[in-house]
């Protein structure tokens, strides 16, 4: 870089507070005000207010305080409860418990219990109509991994015929509702007629997934995530994590479950963000409504979402001989869906069509008509680099790595999407031209120049710096005395 483009970096980038990666070395950038991100809860304890082995006994728990509960990975039949009305955290602790007369953890508290997962734990329903974690519809479940670590905690809940994994159970309250998910890798899987996660011959409201790796395999009609047979499902919310939902026959992967009378339906799932796959079973769709089920208020509006329908079932939409759906609304998302029952509208009510940006690359953002769309590509799938976006039939140009798009739709022939150009230089105009140009230099793309042609306010971008040490920037950034402030990270 000669000195006259490096004073030009320096006279944009000055009064430093942070450092971006430029070459092999820093540059210090000019008016900015650095700001921590928050942090996801740790679930970390210093101490306790019991500790019990497992295999010596059954052990209930009523008052408030935090408890541990090991097994050294030794299965037992040995159970757990949790009741009162308190807010209870239990530590569950290589913890095997595998029962034939009971729940091997059953949660009847009425206040907000915190299920904190340490080393591996499998917890399996031997008993008919009962549920590996039974949960009602009073009170709160939050599961998440110690030191909020996805590898430092697993649970692997299996229930039994007319019951969820996790969630409700016939032999008690068959619905379920309130139960979150931050952190932890979790399969949860329904017996025949019970959702992974979700009701247990029943319905369930109220599921949120905020992170983790979540496994979610419904029995014969039910749904992976949702309700089970006879029952509907409401208010689902998909924020993030790797998340994996697949309906038994007759059952959705997210959504309702089956019901010959024609109310199995669901309504309120949002997704937001993460990377989800739903499938669903013989007549049921990938998201959505079960056989005869229907769906309103699908919302996916960040992510990278999968969403395979059965056999007749929509990817997204209804199942088979379900009612039409309605509402579907997505925007800034990559979808790949087998089918849509309606025509989706984004954000604003109006009709979206499907446009396939090719053999993107992952890290990258994607940005329409000057706006970020997605900040960070994610794949479907190893085998498929593809981004599956919804816009309106006006045309538009997309930009993603060092690559540009024009595209258009037309009622004869569809959505187009063009490649017009590759970029060796790139303007920068605002902040989702600037968080472009990080991805694509700290994805590979480290030659492209960049010119500021204007003063950029970075408040709301998640931002990583430019250049890293595998992808060093390499080319010419040239500032023109422009100011770059307000920087989240």
């Amino acid at each position: 870089m000669t000195a006259k483009r490096i004073s030009k970096v320096l006279a944009a980038l000055l009064s430093a507070v942070m450092a971006i990666s430029v070459g092999g070395g820093y540059f210090p950038t000019g008016s900015i005000t650095a700001e921590a991100a928050e942090t996801a809860e740790s679930y970390t304890y210093d101490s306790y207010d019991g500790e019990y082995d497992i295999t010596s006994e059954s052990v209930t728990i009523s008052s408030a305080g935090i408890y541990r509960i090991y097994g050294n990975s030794t299965e037992t039949s040995n159970t757990i409860t949790v009741s009162g009305s308190d807010d209870i955290v239990v530590v569950l602790d290589n913890v095997v418990i595998s029962s034939s007369n009971y729940y091997p953890l059953e949660l009847s508290n009425s206040g907000t219990t915190t299920l904190v997962l340490k080393g591996k734990n499998t917890l399996t329903a031997e008993s008919i109509q009962r549920s590996a974690v039974y949960k009602d519809t009073t009170g709160s479940l939050i599961i998440g991994a110690y030191g909020g670590n996805d590898s430092a905690g697993s649970l692997s809940a299996s229930g039994n015929k007319f019951a969820a994994g996790i969630g409700g159970a016939y032999l008690n309250t068959s619905e379920c509702s309130n139960i979150t998910i931050n952190s932890g890798t979790i399969t949860a899987t329904g017996g025949e007629r019970g959702a992974g996660i979700g009701g247990g011959s029943g319905s369930c409201s109220n599921i949120t997934i905020n992170g983790g790796i979540v496994t979610a395999i419904g029995g014969s009609y039910a749904a992976g995530i949702g309700g089970s047979y006879g029952g509907s499902c409401s208010d689902i919310t998909i924020n993030g994590g790797i998340v994996t939902a697949t309906g038994g026959n007759f059952g959705t992967g997210i959504g309702s479950s089956y019901n010959f009378s024609g109310t199995g339906s669901c309504s309120n799932i949002t997704i937001s963000g993460g990377t989800v796959a739903a499938v669903g079973g013989t007549y049921g769709a990938g998201i959505g409504g079960a056989y005869y089920g229907s769906a309103d208020s699908i919302t996916i509006s960040g992510g990278t979402v999968t969403a395979t329908g059965g056999t007749n079932g929509a990817g997204i939409g209804s199942g088979y001989y379900g009612s039409a759906s309605s509402d579907i609304i997505i925007y800034n998302s990559s979808v790949k869906a087998s089918s849509i029952s309606v025509t989706p509208t984004n954000a604003e009510g109006e009709s979206v069509y499907l446009y396939t940006i090719p053999d993107t690359t992952e890290g990258c953002s994607l940005i329409v008509d000057d706006e970020i769309y997605i900040e960070s590509i994610t794949h479907h799938t190893s085998s498929d680099a593809n981004q599956y976006i919804y816009l309106t039939s006006d045309s538009a140009e997309a930009q993603t790595g060092i690559y540009i798009y024009s595209l258009s739709y037309s009622e004869s022939d569809g959505t187009s999407v063009v490649l017009t150009d590759s970029l060796t230089e790139l303007e920068i105009s605002n902040a989702a031209y600037l968080r472009h140009f990080a991805d694509a230099v700290n994805n590979g793309y480290t030659y492209i120049d960049a010119t500021v042609t204007a003063d950029i306010d970075m408040t709301g971008v998640e931002w990583t710096p430019i250049g890293t040490s595998s992808n060093p920037y390499a080319g010419i950034f040239d500032g023109q005395g422009h100011i770059i402030k307000k920087f989240d990270l």
